[in-house]
């Protein structure tokens, strides 16, 4: 089973029609058919009932479209959120300077990174820390 035999299957129950998927999904009908048989095969029960019209969806087929449905949005989700991450509108931002620029550098750099569409920032100053010894 895989996301593009998902779509099909959710084309098909959307438009109860066979003919009409293929018609949205810029497929040949024989090629719609053959993947909800394929994916069929694969789960080992039929899907759809066949000869109604509109065609109908098995009980096996009302549990798949529950779980197509988010699957396929998941893969959307994750889409967007890569699309979001290589535009450099989600990310994280990680900056880091010494005691004697912080004062200088800290608020340029807020104020830049607050013009970034939904980035998430931090701010830590780290200053050194001498460790005497007793010799």
């Amino acid at each position: 089973m895989d996301l593009g035999e998902l779509q099909v299957f959710l084309t098909v129950a959307r438009e109860g029609s066979f003919s009409r998927a293929a018609e949205r999904l810029f497929r040949t009908q024989p090629a719609v058919s053959l993947a909800i048989r394929k994916l069929e095969d694969g789960l080992g029960q039929p899907l759809f009932v066949r000869g109604a019209r509109p065609v109908r969806l098995t009980d096996a087929g009302t549990l798949l479209r529950d779980y197509a449905e988010r699957l396929i949005n998941l893969r959307d989700e994750v889409k967007k959120s890569l699309t979001e991450l290589s535009g450099l509108n989600r990310g994280e931002l990680s900056l880091g300077v010494n005691e004697s620029s912080i004062h200088a550098l800290l608020p340029r750099s807020a104020n830049s990174v607050n013009s970034i569409p939904a980035s998430r920032s931090a701010f830590t100053a780290c200053f050194p820390v001498i460790f005497r010894t007793k010799f």
